[in-house]
């Protein structure tokens, strides 16, 4: 008797998925794509801070770091009050440290705008870390309160 492989496995129990598997039983870590549990993680700032071009925000420098292999799909920008004159840009990186990070995605808060949510794909190994840069801000008014956040599922 040949056994069927199937393409998906999710298992609501534990809320992972694993691919290309037979039984329940040989769904192991190798086999694991995502978890079926999205996370939240990010960068805040206090209402009242005034966004400015900046490197490397948030936690000292040191990034936001995955202790497990995540998949990013969302970006969510948010500020408190919103730029006049042009756009608030972010700049998102990925790396072990912020020298070696390369850009994963560009985020463009339209001036006028308080808030915006980018689609991505982006696979963050173990110990891996995200970074974010302001390259850009309004003109007339720089925004406040600019808030950076990852929903993201673990593996």
């Amino acid at each position: 008797m040949t056994r069927r492989t199937r393409a998906v496995l999710i298992d609501n129990i534990s809320g992972k998925i694993y691919s290309n598997v037979s039984t329940v039983i040989s769904a192991d870590k190798s086999k694991l794509i995502a978890s079926t549990q999205s996370r939240q993680a990010g960068f805040v700032s206090s209402n009242s801070t005034t966004c400015r071009v900046t490197n490397n925000i948030g936690l000292s420098g040191t990034g936001l770091t995955f202790p497990v292999e995540s998949l990013i799909d969302t970006i969510t920008l948010k500020v408190s009050v919103h730029s006049v004159g042009s756009d608030i840009i972010v700049v998102i990186k990925s790396g072990s440290t912020y020298t070696t990070s390369s850009i994963v995605s560009t985020c463009t808060l339209p001036a006028g705008q308080t808030s915006l949510i980018t689609t991505v794909n982006v696979l963050v190994p173990a110990a891996g870390s995200i970074f974010a840069d302001i390259t850009q801000v309004g003109t007339t008014r720089a925004g406040a309160g600019l808030n950076v956040q990852f929903t993201y599922y673990t593996g």
